[in-house]
């Protein structure tokens, strides 16, 4: 993996596939995105590149004394190293790079610099100065300049419904949140209902529980059963 410490610093002239963000603890919620962004440089050929920022905003944006970090610097280059993306960008996060406005960063860097032929954003991404910019205006952009903006989902509602001959009618429901509440949460509630059975299952897994990696997860299941509608 090649890392460049400055987008001025990137210096490959070949289109590419881009991602932005923290990616603090680099999480399942990220890893969805990572993935995608590996499997599709490889589809499309093109390079895979990663930009990311450090410091963290918050601590230029909020003047924040001390933001707490899940990974350390390294440990995140690694992480990303382990994936197999082909380029890294760590950008410096200052006071003059948080006043860039959207058409600037857009225009100037990615379009410019980092030549993105595709982007893929997570859910509800914004940028420029003082968050000016959603996903919907970086999608005109990429209709102006022939780039395509792709933005993922974090989490997934699914609902079912079936029939067997022991059960009856099934009726099913899934919500599953990657990233609950921005703290890289997994979370997940199940609702299934048959002619003699009713079930709630629920689950929240914290991937950063401890500093070493131990994942933490709390789980609660309600089952209740009818054995007479089973005769």
């Amino acid at each position: 993996m090649k890392i460049f410490r400055s987008i001025e610093d990137y210096n490959l002239n070949q289109r590419t596939i881009l991602t932005i963000g923290t990616f603090d603890g680099v999480h399942e919620g990220h890893k969805k995105i990572l993935n995608k962004l590996i499997s599709s440089s490889k589809k499309k050929n093109l390079s895979s590149v990663v930009l990311t920022f450090f410091p963290h905003p918050r601590i230029i944006l909020n003047k924040y004394n001390e933001v707490k970090m899940i990974d350390t610097l390294d440990e995140k280059i690694k992480a990303f190293e382990k994936l197999g993306i082909e380029n890294l960008i760590i950008h410096p996060f200052d006071k003059s790079f948080s006043l860039l406005s959207a058409d600037q960063f857009i225009k100037d860097y990615l379009i410019e610099k980092l030549k993105i032929n595709h982007i893929i954003i997570g859910y509800d991404h914004r940028f420029g100065k003082g968050r000016e910019a959603s996903v919907d205006d970086l999608k005109k952009y990429g209709e102006s300049f022939d780039f395509i903006v792709e933005e993922t989902q974090s989490g997934e509602f699914k609902v079912g419904a079936g029939y067997s001959d022991s059960s009856g009618a099934i009726f099913n429901i899934r919500l599953q949140q990657d990233n609950f509440l921005g703290k890289g949460n997994n979370v997940a509630l199940e609702l299934e209902k048959t002619n003699y059975k009713k079930l709630i299952r629920y689950s929240n897994t914290n991937p950063f529980y401890t500093k070493d990696g131990t994942s933490k997860t709390t789980s609660f299941i309600f089952s209740e059963t009818d054995v007479t509608g089973t005769s």
